[in-house]
C-alpha cells in the first residue's frame, strides 16, 4: 500500500461506521466496486486506488475459485464483530485489512476443535487455542485466504481465526469476499450459458 494511500486512508476513521455488501459476477461487463464505497469517501485518489485494489484482490480470488460470483463486503468497524475463535461455513473466505489492527488466526495445529463445537454461550477469550504465543495478527494490507468448513474436503477444518478488538477510537476499515455459489442456468433462468 503506498504510502500516500495509507495516511490518506487514516482520515477514513472519522467518518461513521458503516457496512456496505454487493453480490457480483466478475466474468459480467461492467461489474465492479463502486457499490461499496460510492459516497464514502472524499478523496477521488483514496477511492481510485481501493478500486483497484478490490478488483485485483477478486481477479486473484476468482481464479482460485475458478468462477466469479462473488459476495463483497466493505465495513468501517468500530467494534469487534466476532471476538471468538471460529471457523467459518463458507467455502473460502478473503479478508483484508486496509487500516485498524487485523484478523487474528492460528494455523491448525494449534487449534482445538473440541471448545470450538462448544463454544456458543462461552467466554472464548483464548479458548480453543493451544497454545496463545502461536496467535498471529495480519497486518494492515495484508491478504487472507481462510478455508472454511464447506470447502470440498475441509468439514470441520476451517480456518479457526477472530476479529481483533476495534472502538471508536481505533476502527477498521475490512473487505471480504465470499465465494457466492453460481446458479445452474435452470435455477437462474437468464438465458445464458454458465
Amino acid at each position: 500500500m503506498p504510502a500516500s494511500i495509507k495516511d490518506s486512508l487514516q482520515l477514513v476513521q472519522s467518518l461513521s461506521p458503516f457496512k456496505r455488501q454487493i453480490s457480483l459476477d466478475m466474468h459480467e461487463e461492467g461489474q465492479g466496486f463502486s457499490g461499496l464505497i460510492d459516497g464514502v469517501l472524499d478523496s477521488l485518489e483514496v477511492e481510485q486506488w481501493l478500486l483497484q485494489d478490490m478488483q485485483e484482490l477478486a481477479l486473484d480470488f476468482c481464479s482460485l475459485l475458478g468462477h466469479g460470483h462473488l459476495s463483497a463486503t466493505l465495513a468501517l468497524l468500530d467494534r469487534t464483530m466476532c471476538p471468538r475463535w471460529h471457523a467459518d461455513h463458507v467455502t473460502m473466505r478473503l479478508l483484508c485489512t486496509y487500516f485498524g489492527a487485523g484478523t487474528e488466526f492460528v494455523e491448525n495445529r494449534y487449534a482445538d476443535r473440541r471448545p470450538l463445537q462448544r463454544m456458543l454461550f462461552q467466554d472464548t477469550q483464548g479458548y480453543g487455542i493451544r497454545d496463545e504465543s502461536a496467535v498471529q495478527s495480519a497486518s494492515p494490507g495484508d491478504v487472507l485466504y481462510l478455508k472454511g468448513h464447506a470447502f470440498p474436503g475441509n468439514a470441520g477444518f476451517g480456518a479457526v481465526h477472530r476479529s481483533p478488538a476495534a472502538s471508536v477510537e481505533a476502527p477498521r476499515l475490512v473487505f471480504t469476499l465470499d465465494e457466492a455459489m453460481p446458479l445452474s442456468a435452470e435455477e437462474c433462468h437468464c438465458g445464458k450459458l454458465h
